[in-house]
């Protein structure tokens, strides 16, 4: 995850530089504040996939260009999890869903306190 997260900032870094913005400007065009896309650039913080969109939307770019190149296929396992999950009637799809993202943290280990993180 950690290199996930510091592949993702290190894009974010390169794009805007390319732009040649400050933080400052991205944060203002993205909504988000200057300290937390500091942060988001040196990959220190777990960003929500929203947050992460806004900053995509500023940037004028797309995901593809945000994520690792095999960020699809360590995924692939996740995505079918996910899909069968769907297929589950409500009340089942929770428990799973639950039970998965309980693993998932598990599996991440090195640093699975998800609460904590920065915001």
């Amino acid at each position: 995850m950690k290199k996930t997260l510091s592949y993702i900032g290190n894009q974010i870094r390169h794009i805007r530089k390319e732009r040649n913005w400050t933080l400052g400007e991205l944060a203002k065009k993205s909504g988000l504040t200057l300290n937390y896309l500091a942060h988001i650039e040196r990959g220190k913080v777990k960003v929500s996939v929203a947050k992460l969109e806004a900053v995509i939307v500023a940037l004028g770019t797309t995901w593809h260009n945000i994520l690792p190149p095999d960020y699809e296929e360590e995924h692939k396992l996740k995505k079918e999890v996910i899909t069968q999950v769907k297929d589950l009637e409500k009340e089942e799809n929770f428990r799973l869903f639950m039970a998965l993202i309980r693993e998932m943290k598990e599996q991440a280990g090195e640093d699975g306190d998800y609460d904590n993180k920065v915001q």
